[in-house]
């Protein structure tokens, strides 16, 4: 099956599925894997202004030891612009002429992943992934499928766990729209801890995205 989850791209929330692809074997780089995204309405916002404005130094603030925050997008990135916790704020390590070298790195990077993402967007073979843990991402999925029709032919998986309760649709995959599928995962792994995840639940996902999709 290796050789097949090449057809799937995380699109954020956290890395848990990028943990899990990359136990799989597949450690290929994308904008999203290990992004997250704290806002799903701004990754909405992002491809309808076909990227406008990503990824802007005056935009990037410190917000954990090797994190920046896009605080126009709400994206948190992972960067060697390092930070340190003062007084409960993060400011950054590096001096101002370090910092700029790093970041015409990480933005040459970062246009080099947003040029592929928009190839995988054409491509109908491809499976964009999103997930949360609230499980509140119905009225962004049917909005964002929708968005993704506009650029090319790829789909749409959203996940829900069914962890708590009564009903376990696990083993099921939903057409919910030409482009929009949802499957059902047990659980997923709390933020704090995103590589403690499901391994067997996962697996059974894209299993089964693999044959309907």
């Amino acid at each position: 099956m290796t050789h097949d989850l090449d057809r799937f791209e995380n699109l954020g929330d956290n890395c848990e599925f990028a943990f899990y692809l990359r136990d799989a074997g597949l450690d290929e780089g994308s904008l999203f894997r290990w992004t997250l995204v704290r806002n799903y309405w701004s990754l909405l916002r992002l491809l309808q202004s076909d990227f406008e404005d990503l990824f802007i130094f005056d935009n990037l603030q410190p917000s954990w030891q090797d994190m920046v925050l896009d605080k126009n997008y709400d994206f948190c990135f992972h960067t060697k612009m390092f930070s340190e916790n003062h007084d409960g704020k993060w400011l950054w390590q590096q001096d101002t002429q370090e910092l700029h070298n790093i970041y015409q790195h990480e933005r040459e990077k970062v246009s080099y992943l947003v040029s592929k993402l928009k190839k995988s967007l054409e491509n109908e073979k491809r499976i964009f992934v999103i997930k949360n843990n609230a499980n509140d991402l119905d009225d962004f999925s049917i909005q964002l499928a929708s968005e993704l029709k506009r650029h090319g032919n790829a789909k749409l998986l959203h996940i829900k766990s069914t962890e708590g309760k009564q009903s376990d649709n696990r083993n099921q995959i939903e057409k919910v729209a030409s482009n929009l599928y949802v499957s059902y995962i047990d659980k997923f792994a709390p933020y704090n801890k995103a590589d403690a995840y499901s391994k067997e639940g996962w697996d059974t996902v894209v299993k089964l995205a693999l044959r309907e999709m």
